[in-house]
């Protein structure tokens, strides 16, 4: 009963307990309290057979996602990697190549774009890229130089705009971002595009202005004496 106690308040307290102990129950105990208790199972799961551990890996993931990483590349199934991306994102991070493409990280970019930073080079696209900034756009931080462009600039600073998160613009390199996009659109477009570059420019330019503003509108400054003490800007 004790140690039934214990494990259901702390499955990683599995790994303290005597041999003879852990059964299988006990496994699923500890599990279900903490998926990572998993990485302390490994002679154990030799002993038992392939749905009996297919059952615990199940029980793990759904507790937590990040349990995936304990199971070995052979054990693990689309079916628990798909488990385990539902449960938390970021357990793509050890999903095998054969279980992901590009439609994979479509899902996930699109609800947490950030999760671009994760992304392997050879799968991150201008239209995967786009959808990633559109979510967030902190994401701009990890698009490829490759597909910068005044268009996704403008898209990010839009974002920062309407969630008035103007934190992120001390955040981001607007500066250095913006003349890589220019560099990539007269590469791409030709010199034909010079005013609609200098357009696009100057809505980058008056976005960030104007966010700087609004930032500076979100902390009041401080009061020189106690008069002006309740005046804020």
């Amino acid at each position: 009963i004790i140690i039934e106690c214990a494990l259901c308040k702390n499955g990683e307290i599995y790994r303290e307990i005597p041999t003879k102990f852990k059964t299988y129950n006990y496994m699923v105990m500890a599990l279900k309290s903490k998926g990572n208790a998993l990485a302390y199972m490994t002679e154990d799961l030799r002993k038992l057979s392939l749905i009996e551990k297919n059952s615990l890996f199940k029980i793990a993931i759904e507790q937590n996602g990040q349990s995936l990483r304990y199971i070995a590349e052979e054990q693990k199934s689309a079916e628990l990697c798909a488990l385990a991306i539902k449960q938390d994102p970021t357990a793509i991070l050890y999903v095998p190549k054969k279980h992901i493409n590009e439609d994979s990280y479509s899902e996930l970019v699109a609800k947490y774009g950030t999760l671009l930073n994760f992304t392997p080079d050879e799968l991150k696209t201008p239209k995967l890229c786009s959808m990633a900034v559109e979510n967030d756009p902190i994401a701009l931080k990890y698009v490829p130089d490759q597909f910068i462009n005044l268009q996704l600039i403008t898209t990010a600073l839009k974002q920062i705009d309407a969630k008035g998160n103007f934190e992120l613009l001390s955040k981001i390199d607007f500066t250095e971002l913006k003349k890589i996009a220019e560099q990539n659109t007269t590469l791409t477009e030709g010199k034909t595009t010079k005013q609609n570059l200098a357009i696009r420019t100057s809505i980058i330019e008056e976005l960030i202005a104007s966010g700087r503003k609004d930032k500076e509108k979100s902390f009041p400054k401080k009061a020189k004496n106690k008069e002006k003490a309740d005046i804020t800007i």
